[in-house]
């Protein structure tokens, strides 16, 4: 009888340890899922603060642009300052770092050729046999036909893939190229590219604005010390004609390939000093329009390449175009 009793009280005594043991776990995960949501909360708080914050700083550029005049290497306002346009980063009075540059300095995916592209590719630097198979299924992924390049691919071959089918008209975003085939494979390439590329259909580079490694890329086969002068002599004056561009690079250059003047089109990003991630504005300007001179076709929050160190952030100008006046 008393050995029954004894294992009575066992049994009770675990049944009572096994209970207080599931409260505590079960208020743990209640407390960690408070703890989540709290970091939740924070994490959404921060982010429509950081929103707010990009979104007055960029109606202040906007302003300041469309009262400034357009030129060879950006806008100059009616005091003489001068924004350059080709994405290097000016301080805002909030803190944030902006930089805008100009579509027509980067390599068009809409406007661009087979040699075009190619050229591109080899110039990063891929072999010729692997440059031409992506040139081919970019091609066949934009042209409006089912006729397939020498290495390219068409509905069939992304069906036989499990891909999506191909869009057989420009790219809406260039992180479509994520979706071509043979691309979809390259995360390494596409994320290299992607500061250079603009799935806007520009027709012409602007090389004064033009990102020093396209430039380096488009005139591989150029001597380096030519690549090398032109983009430390443009930081002077800008280049007007193709034939001043060819003399000083050392290459042949396709005058009816390259405008000497910014465009309509621009790409925007807001940024935190140190951080990786940032707002990236694709913005067209449009004087005419009906409730702003200024169309934004693309805004997303997205990874960056990696901005200024500390010791190049304290010699970043300042944003001083004047949007009082023009």
């Amino acid at each position: 009888m008393r050995r029954t009793r004894a294992h009575s009280r066992g049994y009770a005594l675990l049944l009572v340890l096994f209970s207080v043991a599931m409260l505590t776990g079960a208020l743990m995960a209640l407390s960690a899922r408070r703890d989540a949501e709290r970091e939740n909360v924070r994490m959404l708080q921060k982010a429509f603060e950081e929103r707010l914050s990009t979104g007055r700083d960029l109606a202040h550029v906007l302003h300041a642009l469309a009262v400034s005049v357009p030129g060879p290497v950006g806008w100059t306002d009616s005091r003489g300052e001068t924004l350059r346009a080709d994405g290097r980063p000016y301080r805002m009075p909030s803190g944030l770092l902006v930089s805008v540059q100009d579509e027509r300095g980067l390599f068009s995916l809409a406007s661009a050729d087979k040699r075009g592209i190619l050229g591109l590719l080899v110039g990063v630097g891929l072999e010729l046999n692997e440059a031409q198979a992506l040139t081919d299924t970019l091609v066949d992924y934009i042209d409006t036909d089912d006729l397939r390049s020498l290495n390219g691919a068409e509905l069939q071959d992304y069906r036989e893939a499990g891909l999506a089918p191909p869009r057989n008209d420009w790219l809406l975003s260039t992180d479509e190229l994520a979706q071509v085939m043979g691309w979809h494979a390259k995360p390494e390439l596409r994320r290299r590219l992607a500061p250079w590329l603009t799935q806007a259909p520009t027709g012409a580079v602007n090389p004064n604005t033009a990102p020093a490694g396209l430039i380096h890329a488009l005139w591989s086969r150029a001597p380096e010390q030519g690549r090398n002068l032109f983009l430390s002599q443009r930081e002077q004056l800008p280049f007007l004609t193709a034939a001043s561009m060819a003399r000083v690079i050392g290459a042949p250059v396709n005058e009816d390939r390259f405008i000497f003047r910014v465009g309509e089109r621009l790409r925007i990003v807001l940024r935190r000093p140190g951080s990786a991630w940032g707002f990236q504005y694709n913005v067209s300007f449009n004087p005419q329009g009906r409730h702003s001179p200024w169309l934004v076709s693309e805004a997303r929050f997205s990874p960056l390449e990696p901005g200024p160190t500390p010791e190049e952030l304290e010699r970043v100008a300042p944003f001083s175009l004047d949007p009082s006046r023009r």
